[in-house]
């Protein structure tokens, strides 16, 4: 959230992107929910994910105040633009958290999606003085096509199981003139692999080419072009995705 609110928008007056490093995960912005109202919301634009198999939001939060046993905060979802959500999951005091103590969450999503696929975070506190922090939001998704002609593809569905992990790695993290990238492959395939600044947009293209050999692969990534910041890099096959943080600090 250091360049802005990128998906997602706000409910209102309970909701909204704040500066303030020591509630930040990283740098110094993030997105702060309070109370228990329409307006205690963050949720994202319209996503097409006809096609996905699942869905995986990572983000770290820190609470303040979320003092009595009834005060919690979930993450919904939506298939119809936002006119009705169902809870995936929520976040309880005492049982999923204490006060004062930052964690990171990882929420997997099995389900149908749909081109207008919507998830939100909604805070269900007391007050206004009752907060939940939340930072490094990110949604990676799985697109599944095992299917020729309705029947399924066995080969697709060996593929598919066979590239669960993709083991992308990178270092040193943080970066100052080149890091090193690594990632394993069970099975040949068509691999891609970008550097995107905070805002979504490319930085580098390093590789978009037809892989012949399984297992592990590296490469060197120089960033003496680029400007001191966070960036995410991001590897993409037909199966499975995956993606790493890069900082880069002179």
């Amino acid at each position: 959230f250091e360049e802005g609110m990128g998906i997602w928008q706000d409910g209102g007056s309970d909701a909204g992107r704040y500066k303030y490093e020591p509630y930040a995960f990283s740098g110094a912005h993030f997105i702060s929910l309070r109370d228990n109202n329409s307006t205690s919301t963050i949720t994202t634009n319209n996503l097409n994910l006809t096609n996905a198999s699942s869905v995986k939001i990572n983000f770290n939060y820190y609470t303040h105040s979320m003092d009595n046993a009834t005060e919690d905060f979930w993450l919904q979802i939506s298939t119809d633009g936002g006119t009705s959500f169902s809870t995936i999951e929520e976040w309880n005091l005492n049982d999923e958290f204490v006060n004062g103590e930052r964690y990171n969450e990882s929420v997997e999503i099995e389900q149908t999606f749909s081109n207008e696929t919507q998830f939100r975070f909604r805070c269900d506190a007391s007050s206004n003085y009752d907060y939940v922090f939340l930072d490094d939001i990110t949604i990676s998704t799985c697109f599944l096509s095992v299917r020729i002609n309705g029947d399924v593809n066995e080969e697709s569905v060996s593929n598919l199981n066979s590239l669960k992990s993709l083991e992308l790695k990178v270092a040193p993290n943080p970066a100052r003139s080149v890091a090193r990238i690594h990632f394993s492959l069970p099975a040949s395939n068509k691999v891609q692999l970008n550097l995107y600044d905070l805002s979504g947009k490319l930085s580098k293209q390093l590789l978009n080419d037809e892989m012949k050999d399984a297992g592990e692969h590296h490469f060197t990534l120089s960033v003496d072009d680029l400007a001191n910041g966070t960036y995410i890099l991001h590897l993409q096959t037909p199966y499975a995705s995956s993606q790493q943080k890069v900082l880069i600090a002179r």
